[in-house]
């Protein structure tokens, strides 16, 4: 750290205070964080000492070779061999009027808490590391997140370029530099979101981009990178002060021609699009705030009774179900390839479903024995009767909607009772039918089964992580479950659950989650075909949909009849 302490008979900024619009008090009270002290970067340095900022952060990991010294000014022929930084330290000695400097000598994406930190400590970055465009865009992030000026340059050959994107002041609002930079592959700027770009400690795994043009093979000179240098501080001056400037501008040194425009906002974009997440625990859906048409197009009005009968509750508490590492929990997942002999005779061809994937730990789900943790109507067991006294929405064979004065909620597993033509499900509606190609195989319908209502819960829950980082609506939220404990019941031995989930509508992601998302792949990776995606499962583990002519990855159903 470099202190500069002396004092002044008279004030050296006088002519900077003349210049019109400038505010040279706020100017002083600017910190910045330069990234790269090469070409471009040794005059930002230059130009933020001689304009006064409060604090400068040099961050670079090279040495000075004998090729920077053409245009790299702060360098001269006996720093050679020197780390830049503390060379560009002694080069600024000179120039400096009042600026406190830090020399930091490190890898900006191994070190990347360190520029985190440093960042935090900043109102503007200057990014002059030729890393990559994903680079780039975990540093448009961070100046997202901290609501930082960002500001960046590269000079190559003739040309000198500059983008300028001043601070993102709402949530939501830009532009930014990724809204002009449309990313190739999204899926890893995901990982680069403001609400996750503080929390990496190093960023090492994105990719150098070796497609940018360098020095080495189209030449530079202190010509082109000067000038990047003094429109990019100039740029972020003006902007700081009030004016408004291009977000991007490029000028040819040969022809003297100057492009420059204003971005407009990506609704798109990754990065300024988002907004912090709201974690209170607020109602999706209030069906006070709905009228009858508008509740009849979230969840329709096919209507369904509901019966409250005898059973157990489980309350969801974030973090209560986790994956297993126990052996166990392959174990018992792998069992339910086989039918239920153990339970006795009449469970001797009995399937219940066997989810790919080891059991999960759900220790931490609570038996709700407070009534004040759940909604009152939640706090028994319901399920599908003809003359219930509980009204409720059809949704699904097996599931209802079932709206309260808080929130909608969808129960998953009351039952297959219904009137409608053709079927003849009675009270408690869970039916035995005949497993499809398991010969004499039987299975229950029309509830959950404890691992299947656990798994639900868990990737819901995990999904809605997901989406919620980067600010999409998350349909369904999970509340919990029940345990039914009904007298008569068929195949008593099996316990029969409903999971229970907040929701925002009926309208869902085609008719299966894997579905949807074979749906969606095309459109995060255009090369990536469906039929190769199926490809990579056994062929009986990937069935055709009668009502599609899409290919639907695997149903429980095959895990019955298949070892893979």
């Amino acid at each position: 750290i470099r202190d500069v302490s002396f004092k002044m008979d008279s004030d050296p900024f006088v002519r900077q205070r003349s210049v019109p619009g400038w505010n040279v008090d706020r100017i002083h009270e600017q910190s910045a964080l330069l990234l790269g002290v090469g070409g471009l970067g040794c005059t930002v340095a230059l130009a933020l000492c001689r304009l006064g900022i409060k604090r400068l952060y040099l961050v670079d990991m090279d040495v000075v070779d004998v090729s920077n010294l053409n245009r790299q000014v702060l360098f001269a022929k006996e720093d050679v061999g020197r780390r830049k930084v503390d060379a560009a330290i002694d080069g600024l000695a000179r120039h400096n009027l009042r600026t406190e400097l830090v020399a930091v000598h490190v890898d900006a994406a191994l070190h990347w808490k360190k520029i985190v930190e440093m960042a935090r400590q900043s109102t503007v970055i200057f990014n002059a590391i030729d890393y990559g465009e994903y680079f780039d865009y975990a540093v448009t992030s961070l100046c997202v997140s901290l609501g930082c000026h960002y500001v960046s340059g590269s000079s190559y050959g003739h040309t000198a370029l500059v983008e300028n994107y001043p601070v993102v002041r709402d949530p939501g609002k830009g532009p930014c530099w990724a809204c002009n930079n449309e990313p190739s592959d999204r899926m890893l700027v995901v990982k680069l979101t403001p609400e996750k770009i503080q929390e990496h400690s190093q960023i090492d795994f994105l990719p150098k981009d070796t497609a940018m043009p360098n020095t080495q093979s189209v030449g530079s000179s202190v010509l082109p990178a000067s000038l990047a240098a003094h429109k990019a501080v100039t740029a972020w001056v003006n902007s700081l002060c009030g004016c408004r400037i291009p977000n991007w501008s490029l000028f040819n040194l040969r022809s003297f021609e100057n492009c420059a425009f204003e971005v407009e906002q990506t609704k798109a974009c990754l990065l300024c699009t988002w907004q912090p997440i709201d974690k209170s625990s607020k109602p999706l859906v209030t069906p006070k705030s709905l009228d009858g048409d508008i509740l009849e197009l979230y969840f329709g009005k096919a209507s369904v009774n509901l019966s409250i009968v005898n059973g157990v509750t489980y309350k969801y508490k974030k973090g209560c179900i986790e994956e297993s590492r126990q052996e166990s929990a392959k174990v018992a997942a792998m069992s339910r390839l086989q039918p239920l002999s153990n339970f006795g005779v009449e469970y001797s061809r009995v399937y219940v479903p066997c989810v790919p994937a080891a059991d999960l730990d759900s220790h931490g789900l609570m038996k709700s024995t407070d009534a004040s943790l759940l909604d009152e109507m939640l706090r028994r067991p319901m399920v599908k009767t003809a003359d219930g006294s509980v009204k409720a929405i059809q949704s699904g064979g097996r599931s209802a909607i079932l709206p309260s004065e808080q929130c909608v909620y969808r129960l998953k597993g009351c039952g297959n009772f219904t009137e409608q033509e053709g079927y003849h499900y009675k009270f408690p509606g869970f039916p035995v039918q005949a497993v499809e190609g398991v010969e004499g195989g039987q299975e229950i319908r029309g509830c959950a089964f404890r691992h299947t209502a656990e798994r639900e819960l868990f990737m819901t829950e995990r999904i809605g992580s997901l989406l919620g980082d980067r600010n999409f609506q998350v349909g369904n939220i999970p509340v919990g479950m029940h345990q039914y404990q009904i007298d008569g019941e068929p195949l008593p031995k099996v316990s029969k659950f409903c999971g229970v989930f907040q929701t925002v509508g009926e309208k869902r992601l085609a008719s299966h989650l894997l579905t949807g998302l074979e749906i969606l792949l095309p459109h995060f990776f255009p090369h990536v075909k469906c039929d190769e995606i199926a490809s990579l499962f056994p062929p009986e583990r990937v069935q055709k949909n009668d009502s599609s002519v899409m290919r639907v990855l695997p149903t429980w159903n095959s895990c019955c009849t298949s070892s893979h």
